[in-house]
């Protein structure tokens, strides 16, 4: 039996809301029933004309809704330490989650849930740093720095763990010298 990745079932179900949101949002076009015969010929009609009914929120507000809905949906997995050489999919998950928050701000670059999102971001990459770390998983720890310093998210924390990283790697490198 096959099993599917957290990611990869985290992406399914981003595209599933996207579908079933744009589906909810579309206007229904059940037909109606006929009374006459079938047999009686079919003259063009011109189509009723119909107002436009009134939608609660602006499509841009449901496409940034829908984007950092993505991207929440892309944050909520857990720390799990990776094999070696092994492709980091955590990570390439933390910049799908950034993307997405980018496009919503593309959108709506006021939006309060944008600044959110960016500190959900930030938690979740310092999660990861950490349990890098503590893994001594040196190497994944700063991947994860050098791209959260590449993201326009707060800095000052993802500083000091890369001081921190820094030293454990200097500590490391000592003892195999000793050894």
């Amino acid at each position: 039996m096959k099993t599917t990745s957290p990611h990869r079932l985290s992406h399914y179900l981003a595209v599933a809301i996207i579908g079933l949101s744009l589906q909810a949002c579309s206007p229904s076009e059940d037909p109606k029933p006929s009374t006459e015969p079938a047999t009686k010929p079919v003259t063009p009609t011109k189509p009723p004309e119909t107002t436009p009914k009134p939608v609660a929120t602006s499509p841009k507000k449901d496409e940034v809704g829908i984007a950092l809905r993505s991207a929440e949906q892309l944050l909520n997995m857990q720390y799990t330490k990776i094999p070696v050489k092994t492709e980091d999919a955590a990570r390439n998950s933390l910049k799908e989650a950034y993307s997405h928050i980018q496009n919503a701000r593309a959108i709506a670059p006021n939006d309060p849930r944008i600044n959110e999102s960016l500190n959900a971001l930030e938690n979740k990459y310092l999660e990861f740093i950490e349990g890098s770390a503590e893994d001594r998983a040196y190497n994944r720890a700063t991947n994860l720095i050098e791209d959260a310093k590449t993201l326009d998210i707060p800095q000052t924390e993802i500083a000091a763990q890369q001081e921190n990283i820094g030293k454990a790697i200097l500590k490391k490198a000592r003892m195999m010298e000793r050894l």
